[in-house]
């Protein structure tokens, strides 16, 4: 049985286009990710020799998002039911037919990247995930002789601070490899009339542009920490090492570990993942390189979390202060501040870099931060909570100590003492 893909109308010319770079852009529900997987699907389908790549920033989102949406495709198509092997645990689609390999993968793991040719690579969410760094290096691996070679870019248009942006929209040495298509959720068929509803009553002027319109939006004046350095780690030294925890299972769990001095506050993320219940956290926080000693923090509204946390001994954990305007308030004071966050807080790296104010629908920004895409942030927030404004009397410098982590790994930890009275 031949397969019988079902495309959106207005994504035939995408399927059909052979320019080197193709951009779906759009807002929200438009279907992009599920068309760009379907492409992946009919090129493995139907040629032999393609090596095909889905890429996102952090591997560990792979199997929540491209991974789960080529296997959609596969099992939503009439006619593949026997046509592609699938590996799980290394992300792979196996084609039977043609031997033609597509393979989800995460720019956070170098020693995939080291050598690899691909002659069709899909890059979801490049914005605001990616960096011009990482584009640079994957057009390089687009190069299979005797096939057709392309990008994917799949995005919503969420800042123009993006490499996107600038290679795409303000510069032209790509205008004419490219194919462009914009979409919203009224390009979906199967999208509910309450959803689209939801969309268009959207009244902060630039999710209304992003979401509902797909359109970029000018949010330059809007970003709230426009300005940060990345560093390798945090430096020794400091009063205190507090840990912030945001609590999140569909969203994120997030695990903060900061420090601060009299002008500067350095962040480093610990753990940034989705579907992790609270007793699971409690047994990672040791491999997270979290002490028993450690100043902790932890969303107020979680209270079986807190509860959990200090039932497992680390008595110095307790539900952040919250009330009117501490987000302000907490937002006010890590302005004041210059901003530093490890290279490795990829996710935290990324809220911090396009976390803005909202606006009415005239585009009139408010004093309310969007509450969206703000976990790291949130923790980071937690953590200084109590200890940002003062130098506390009570603790020593930390002193750094060395152990064996659970996986093995020697990490370096922060501790401090109490000082006798």
């Amino acid at each position: 049985m031949n397969p019988q893909f079902s495309p959106f109308e207005v994504y035939v010319p995408f399927l059909q286009s052979d320019k080197r770079y193709v951009r779906l852009q759009g807002g929200y529900g438009s279907g992009k990710s599920y068309h760009a997987a379907m492409k992946l699907v009919i090129t493995a389908l139907t040629e032999p020799g393609h090596r095909i790549y889905a890429f996102r920033k952090v591997a560990r989102t792979l199997r929540d998002s491209v991974f789960t949406t080529i296997k959609e495709v596969i099992a939503n198509t009439p006619g593949l039911e026997d046509a592609f092997k699938v590996n799980n645990s290394e992300y792979r689609f196996t084609c039977t037919r043609t031997g033609s390999e597509i393979n989800c993968m995460g720019l956070d793991d170098p020693e995939k990247l080291k050598s690899f040719n691909a002659s069709l690579i899909w890059l979801e969410e490049p914005v605001p995930e990616m960096t011009l760094a990482d584009f640079t290096q994957l057009q390089k691996r687009l190069r299979m002789p005797g096939v057709l070679n392309q990008m994917i870019l799949t995005y919503n248009p969420k800042s123009k601070k993006s490499f996107v942006y600038k290679e795409f929209e303000e510069g032209s040495r790509y205008s004419d490899q490219e194919f462009k298509l914009i979409t919203t959720a009224k390009d979906n068929p199967f999208m509910p009339t309450d959803y689209i509803r939801s969309l268009e009553g959207e009244t902060d002027k630039v999710e209304y542009q992003v979401g509902t319109l797909g359109q970029w939006a000018e949010d330059t004046e809007l970003l709230i920490f426009p300005e940060f350095e990345i560093i390798d780690e945090l430096p020794e030294g400091k009063e205190s090492y507090p840990i912030g925890i945001d609590f999140g299972i569909n969203d994120p769990m997030t695990v903060i570990r900061t420090c601060y001095d009299r002008e500067n506050i350095y962040i480093d993320q610990l753990l940034y993942q989705s579907g992790i219940t609270s007793p699971e956290l409690v047994r990672m926080l040791p491999s997270l390189g979290v002490l028993k000693s450690d100043i902790i923090r932890i969303d107020s509204a979680a209270k079986d979390l807190v509860e959990q946390v200090k039932d497992a001994d680390y008595h110095r954990a307790k539900g952040a202060k919250k009330g009117p305007g501490s987000v302000l308030n907490g937002i006010s004071k890590m302005k004041d501040k210059k901003l530093h966050i490890t290279r490795k807080s990829l996710e935290t790296i990324s809220e911090f870099e396009f976390y803005r104010w909202k606006t009415d629908r005239e585009g009139v920004k408010q004093d309310i931060p969007v509450d969206k895409d703000n976990h790291g942030i949130d923790a980071a927030r937690y953590s200084l909570s109590e200890f940002i404004e003062k130098r506390s009397a009570k603790f020593e410098a930390p002193r750094l100590v060395k152990r064996k982590t659970s996986i093995g790994r020697s990490r370096m930890g922060y501790a401090t003492q109490r000082k006798r009275k």
